[in-house]
């Protein structure tokens, strides 16, 4: 069986291949209605440039986004800024090297402990998505 990380890149990664428009910040690119995937921004150069070859996403992962039919819920905004729904979902960072078309998730483990939500719950969810999909 696939790990967390490796169910989580696909989810990222059939959005960054399927997406036209996957560089608009904050717009849901996800090819899933139960996953909520955005880009953020992007990365820095050694010069504190904008560097558009390293690119970071947020993965939102619902608790009930393994149930069938489930699409996920719109998020509050203030002051421009998604409000995060911890008792709801789990928030998972990502970069990608576009150049090198590699993928790094920030660390799965620390997301979860920031939800409240427990570890075996999202894994379910995560195993659930990534079997309907792969």
């Amino acid at each position: 069986m696939a790990t967390r990380d490796e169910m989580l890149s696909f989810l990222l990664l059939e959005a960054i291949y399927s997406d036209e428009n996957r560089e608009v910040q904050g717009e849901n690119i996800s090819p899933f209605p139960e996953v909520k995937i955005i880009f953020e921004q992007y990365g820095l150069d050694d010069n504190d440039e904008e560097d558009t070859s390293q690119k970071c996403y947020s993965i939102f992962i619902h608790k009930n986004a393994g149930k069938k039919k489930f699409n996920f819920p719109l998020h509050e905004s203030a002051f421009s800024l998604i409000v995060h729904r911890p008792d709801q979902e789990v928030y998972f960072r990502a970069w990608y090297d576009n150049g090198e078309d590699s993928l790094s998730l920030n660390d799965t483990d620390e997301a979860i402990s920031e939800s409240e939500i427990s570890p075996e719950e999202i894994d379910e969810v995560i195993v659930n998505l990534y079997s309907r999909y792969s």
